[in-house]
Parts: C-alpha cells; structure tokens; sequence
C-alpha cells in the first residue's frame, strides 16, 4: 500500500518537473492513463501549432504551409504520422515473423 503511495507522488513529482503545473492538474484530474495521453497529445498540437505560428507566412511557404490553413496543415501532418506508425509496426511484425520461419525452416 505504502509502495503504491510513493510511487504516486514520484510519478507526480517527475510530471510536475517535466511538463509543468497543468500538466500534474491534468494527471491527477485524468487518472485513466488514456485520457492523460490523449491530453498530452491535444496540448502538444496546440504548442506546434503555436510555434508555427510564430513563422513568417515566406517560412511557411517553404514547408507547404499557410497560416489560413495551418490548423489543417497540422491536422493532415499528425494524421499521416500516426499512419506512418502504424505501417511500421505492421512491417516490424511481418519481418519479425518471416524471421522465425526462416528460423523455423533451417
């Protein structure tokens, strides 16, 4: 019981040092670790969308960006990331198991 509690406060205490107050308000407030990913993963966007932002419209342009559709723009970005992903872990899997019938087979 008591192990559970401090490894509580330790996970606390390293979120409250890496990612700030909000981020510790939103760990405590959304004790499903899903709901807490899905967070991190809503505000990290809205940070790189901020940050683009920041880019002059010539910058922009040199990315095949515009600030009219820059929410867009991230949006498709991150769709085409979590594709990516997904593809790669499929890959991963496939080789892996051709790998252990060639195993298998010699």
């Amino acid at each position: 019981m008591i192990g559970n509690w401090t490894a509580g406060v330790r996970n606390g205490v390293g979120t409250l040092r890496a990612d700030g107050p909000a981020a510790l308000w939103a760990r405590v407030q959304l004790r499903k670790q899903d709901d807490y990913e899905e967070w991190l993963e809503e505000r990290d966007i809205v940070r790189v969308i901020a940050a683009l932002r920041r880019l002059s419209e010539r910058q922009l342009a040199r990315i095949g960006m515009s600030h009219s559709t820059l929410a867009l723009d991230v949006e498709d970005l991150v769709t085409r990331a979590e594709l990516e992903r997904r593809v790669g872990s499929e890959v991963l899997e496939l080789v892996s198991d051709d790998g252990e019938r060639m195993m298998a087979a010699e």
